[in-house]
Formats: structure tokens, sequence, C-alpha cells
């Protein structure tokens, strides 16, 4: 679970987005536009279990093997509601965050952590599992979550794995759709046009991973992609519906690979 907002002239826009991560990358399930009066702070305990309840109307609390957020999702009847659906969860917390006696910020330290890493500590009033970790590049020195289910490495690794809704963000603005230059601003509009781009990412995601295992991973000199594998499909989708006379072939082998057969028999080419 994760939030995104920009401006368009004097309107706020603030999306709050829950996406279920596969392979490395974020695909949305659920989302909502917040009020108008949060601008672009940050969401409350209502409007979060509110996008969770629309996730768990499609699947069980049982199927969901982790939650994973960032700092600002926080609280004690949050994290409360969570817990009594048993929701396993991982949020991220500041370093002024109490756990038990001490702050987290002191447990960082000579990973004093430790200590507690198998022991239940008393956060935000929920008995929660503390683990801790030291990061090399960024503006905090130290990484420090908090997991009412998972403990120790368990729960900081599975942790990373939220970065996965910010590539979704990534592809969905600047590098890729340009959300932000919509002109929309009214919710419902939103919330649609947010439906048509998440189902156009994954397509493009599929049909990108087939290109990719026929023309082959490229990898630059500093070991990262030469391209993303949305990258990849966006740009080939793009040139077969610019000249779709001469890519035909493609066209066809698309709507029969990616696209589910009962839709794609609605299909003319």
């Amino acid at each position: 679970m994760d939030r995104t907002n920009w401006k368009f002239g004097k309107t706020h826009i603030n999306l709050l987005v829950v996406t279920v991560i596969l392979e490395g990358v974020g695909f949305p399930v659920a989302w909502i536009m917040l009020p108008a009066r949060t601008k672009r702070g940050n969401s409350n305990k209502h409007h979060r279990i509110a996008v969770m309840e629309r996730v768990l109307d499609i699947m069980d609390s049982a199927d969901v093997r982790v939650l994973t957020m960032d700092r600002e999702f926080v609280g004690k009847a949050w994290l409360g509601w969570l817990d009594t659906l048993e929701v396993p969860y991982i949020v991220r917390v500041k370093k002024t965050a109490r756990i038990g006696r001490h702050n987290a910020q002191f447990l960082c330290g000579y990973r004093r952590w430790k200590k507690l890493s198998s022991s239940p500590q008393t956060v935000f009033g929920q008995q929660v599992y503390f683990a801790a970790k030291r990061i090399a590049r960024g503006r905090d020195p130290y990484l420090a979550v908090i997991s009412n289910r998972l403990q120790g490495r368990e729960a900081l690794e599975l942790y990373s794995l939220r970065w996965g809704i910010e590539t979704f963000f990534s592809h969905l603005k600047k590098r890729g759709f340009c959300f932000e230059q919509t002109h929309l601003t009214k919710k419902p509009r939103l919330e649609k046009l947010v439906a048509v781009l998440g189902v156009a990412f994954t397509l493009c995601h599929r049909w990108g991973r087939i290109c990719e295992q026929r023309q082959g991973k490229k990898i630059k000199k500093h070991g990262y992609r030469a391209q993303s594998v949305f990258r990849i499909g966006l740009q080939s989708l793009h040139k077969m519906v610019k000249r779709p006379a001469r890519y035909l072939a493609e066209l066809k082998e698309f709507l029969r690979l990616v696209i589910p057969w009962p839709l794609n028999q609605n299909f003319v080419v």
C-alpha cells in the first residue's frame, strides 16, 4: 500500500493504491482517490480501511502473504484493524517511534534490536516484532520495521518487495503513461482512468516479457537492464498500433498470447 500525489492547477490529486507484487513489479488491484481536504497529506484509518475492504472483497485475508507499508501508514486503530482480520503486515517506522522502553534509533545502533528480535514489543498499542538493518545508500542510515507476524531477516527481505509499487507509480507517470498530464480532476473519472491505465500497464508488461524472452535480456555495463520489461512492451505495442498493416502478424500474436481467449474473439484485425 502506498500513496502518490500531484497537482493540476489548483486541484490536488491524491491517490491511495494497493498492488500485488509479481516479479518485483506492482500490479494495481484496488485504489481510491483521497478527498480534496487531504491535499498532498497522508491518508487516515478510514481511507486505508476502505481500500483494503476492496482488496478483501476479491481475496481472503489468508491469501495475503504480507501487506507492506511506508512510515505514514501507522496508528493504533489501523494496525489493530489489520490484526483483527489476521492480515500480516510489515510497516516501516520513524526513528522516534517507541519500541517498548526505547526509541527505534537507539535500538538500530550497534544492532541492539537483535536482543529483541524474537520477543514481541508494544508499538502503537500492538504486540509486534521489531527488526532493523543499516542502509548503505539513502536519506536514513537505518531501516526499521515492525510486523505482527514476521520476524528478523524474513521481515526485512519481504519489506524490500514494497519497492514494486514505486515501480508501478514511475511507469504510471513520467516513465510511461504520463498520468500527471491528465486534465481530469473529478474523482469518479480519475478512478476510472486508473482502471484503464492499470489494464494497459498489465498488458504492456505481459507482452514485454514475451518480447524479452525472444530477443534476450540486454544488460548494460553497470549491471542494470537497458530497458524495463514494461518499456519493451510499451514501445512494441506503440509501433504496432501506429502501423497496424505493417505489423499485422505481431498484432495477431499479441491478441492470441496476451488477451484472454473469450475477449480476443471480439477483435477484428
